[in-house]
């Protein structure tokens, strides 16, 4: 069948016509945002938004994966994208999006060439952390601590009262035997003052008190398959009294706060002589423990006072 020389230049025509509306960036819509805490009884650390556009197809192209940008009066935001989604054409993200400043501001939202616009009243008290540490940890060697924050200013860590200076994230306290108080403060966004408090017991394995209480961590929570955690020990000088549980607020990249589990063994010194704390793992409940940590324990009679 011949095809005439019109036909052809009109077929050509609308096919060029075509493509490009084929081609066409997908709708952008806010389905949602929300302040986001990093665990129950912290301040938000950003806010969560949650996108929805379509595509062309089921199967997403490299342009149709890219990220989006978020902006404040033109300035980029921190927004990495947490969950995708894709149902048939329809693509929902979540990103956690942190705002330069508290309170309300337009955040311009862009991506594959579309823009969407929303108003958010971001506000926060701002947060001071140690970041792997609880509480009443008892730790079995000195060494130096991870500081993290968001929206203090003045940021500032002591020990026993005593300011330490931050360099490179990190302090290095002056750590003495028993009960060292580590304090993070600093003034939030309002000008309150936000401040909290560590009690970390640093303990010499070679010179434990007898009658003395050890809370140590020794792995996280993990599925029922594994990996499993214990912590044995040997000889009678020490003995597991129980177990209990420590939250940990861990930075994952590029700096967003995370709550976690550990398991926490309270152990105690009662009667003197030497004793081991055997760690342990069990990467999958069908193989075997494996011993990935030991620690030698010497329990000394507590002095008189």
């Amino acid at each position: 069948m011949r095809i005439g020389l019109k036909a052809l230049l009109a077929a050509l025509v609308l096919g060029m016509l075509l493509v490009p509306a084929l081609a066409a960036d997908p709708a952008l819509s806010i389905a949602s945002c929300e302040p986001l805490r990093p665990a129950p009884g912290l301040e938000p650390q950003g806010l969560l938004v949650t996108l929805e556009s379509t595509q062309a197809h089921p199967e997403p192209t490299a342009q149709e994966q890219e990220l989006a940008e978020f902006r404040v009066e033109g300035r980029v935001l921190s927004a990495p994208r947490r969950s995708v989604i894709l149902a048939g054409t329809v693509q929902i993200s979540e990103y956690l999006v942190q705002p330069f400043r508290t309170g309300p501001q337009e955040v311009e939202v862009r991506l594959r060439g579309q823009r969407a616009v929303f108003r958010a009243d971001f506000q926060t008290g701002g947060e001071g952390l140690l970041p792997g540490r609880f509480d009443g940890e008892t730790l079995l060697a000195p060494e130096d601590l991870p500081v993290f924050s968001w929206y203090l200013q003045n940021l500032q860590v002591k020990q026993d009262g005593r300011a330490l200076p931050v360099r490179n994230g990190k302090v290095a306290p002056a750590w003495h035997p028993g009960v060292n108080v580590l304090e993070v403060g600093g003034v939030g966004p309002a000008g309150q003052v936000r401040r909290r408090e560590y009690r970390l017991n640093l303990v010499d394995p070679a010179r434990v008190p007898q009658g003395s209480e050890m809370l140590l961590p020794f792995g996280q929570l993990e599925g029922r398959s594994g990996p499993l955690y214990d912590l044995r020990c040997e000889g009678e000088a020490l003995e597991v009294e129980g177990w209990a549980k420590g939250l940990v607020h861990l930075v994952h990249e590029p700096a967003w706060v995370v709550a976690e589990e550990r398991y926490v063994a309270r152990i105690r010194a009662v009667r003197t002589g030497m004793a081991k704390l055997v760690f342990l793992t069990q990467p999958h409940f069908l193989l075997d423990w494996e011993v990935w940590r030991e620690v030698p324990v010497q329990v000394q009679a507590a002095r008189k006072v």
